[in-house]
């Protein structure tokens, strides 16, 4: 649950400002003076200067405020561009959530999960345009050579299950079953320009800027882009994990650009899957061949077991816990990004929103960390150009022993 105001209220908003925002008001004879009239203006000015800052835990949680700033008109309706920062795409579509349904708030956020918040908003119409800045350590989906050259694909409707789909035939989205092939889809298809970018590599920031100075943007953080861990190699042993792994792997196809090849990948997978949870979530007897699955589903809860499968496909959720001295370096890398590339004329962020990525059931950004990186972020926006800056906090703070 998040905790904070809405656009308007002030309920919960806490305000780090470096300056004041002055104002004397009107007159006694309610007049005001030409000195008034300016402080007036100086006061708006520096309200309207001021970087908006929302902080929740899940990074789903991030979209209800998100359309709520749509709402209130401080976000344009469509054609915003998002700026994501995480060592993780998000870019998966929710199972349960019908295409139909993406425009019905109730149903969509309910249905949202951290990796799947993404596209059901390209499909309503709000993101053209996704940049996906990773840490060097994340490969999930290779990068884009140049601001000129990103994927350029189309999300829609499958015509079988109704669910959201898109034309990207990278094995990130082949292996989640999310790819369609364009003339398969349900009109109407709303095009993406996906952007991979690497941020500790020196072209980051211009190629950022390029995107940045066109488009109103988001700049979107995930806390676990400085250090992240997998969850499941803190509850399960890398024996165990490398038996899922063997069983889960998936086979990319051998051209992608062979539509009929890209096909027969699809259909392995479905029925590689479905094998999956007939055995591993409903029960089915453990054929031999699928050697120590039997065992480790005798450790695990199966939804542990199938999740963890999930996270294969030709990579795997990254691990690295950063140490200190890499630590500095990204902060100063994240500091000349936001700089160059958000700071300047014409290139500030709409809004920027954070998420910890913290929680136990859920740590991603590790918990003996995520305080510091969070507070070191903030300091970074500050040192890379923003020195005004207006928080929320949208989740619970623990209070400090």
């Amino acid at each position: 649950m998040t905790h904070g105001g809405g656009a308007g209220d002030g309920g919960g908003e806490s305000n780090r400002l470096v300056g004041g925002v002055g104002g004397r008001g009107a007159s006694p004879e309610g007049d005001e003076s030409a000195g008034a009239l300016q402080e007036r203006h100086r006061a708006r000015l520096l309200h309207n200067s001021r970087l908006s800052v929302k902080i929740v835990e899940d990074h789903c949680d991030v979209l209800p405020l998100i359309y709520r700033q749509i709402g209130a008109k401080t976000l344009p309706f469509d054609n915003l561009a998002l700026v994501h920062f995480d060592s993780h795409p998000d870019l998966l579509a929710p199972e349960q959530l019908q295409a139909d349904h993406v425009r019905c708030t109730a149903t969509l956020f309910h249905a949202l999960s951290i990796e799947n918040w993404i596209l059901p908003a390209v499909y309503a119409g709000h993101f053209s345009t996704v940049v996906w800045v990773h840490p060097e350590w994340a490969d999930q989906i290779p990068d884009t050579t140049e601001p000129k050259a990103p994927y350029t694909c189309y999300v829609g409707k499958d015509p079988v299950s109704g669910t959201l789909k898109l034309t990207c035939p990278e094995d990130y989205f082949l292996s989640s079953l999310l790819y369609c092939p364009l003339e398969s889809l349900v009109p109407p298809h709303v095009p993406l320009k996906l952007h991979v970018i690497n941020g500790s590599h020196n072209y980051a920031s211009y190629y950022i800027k390029r995107i940045t100075s066109s488009h109103k943007y988001i700049l979107d953080i995930d806390l676990d882009y400085f250090s992240t861990m997998n969850p499941f190699k803190k509850i399960m042993t890398a024996e165990d994990l490398d038996i899922i792994k063997k069983l889960y792997r998936f086979e990319p196809p051998r051209d992608r650009l062979d539509k009929n090849e890209v096909r027969k990948c699809v259909n392995y997978r479905r029925a590689q899957l479905e094998t999956l949870e007939m055995i591993v979530l409903k029960g089915a007897p453990v054929p031999e061949e699928y050697g120590g699955l039997a065992r480790v589903l005798g450790r695990y809860p199966p939804e542990t077991v199938h999740n963890a499968g999930l996270t294969f496909d030709t990579s795997e959720l990254p691990h690295h816990v950063t140490g200190e001295l890499q630590l500095k370096t990204m902060f100063n890398e994240f500091s000349r990004i936001t700089r160059e590339a958000c700071s300047t004329a014409g290139c500030k962020p709409a809004l920027v929103t954070v998420a910890r990525s913290s929680l136990p059931d859920a740590e991603y950004c590790p918990r003996h960390q995520v305080d510091s990186i969070q507070y070191r972020t903030i300091q970074s926006l500050e040192d890379g150009g923003f020195p005004l800056i207006s928080i929320e906090y949208h989740y619970d703070i623990e209070p400090s022993s």
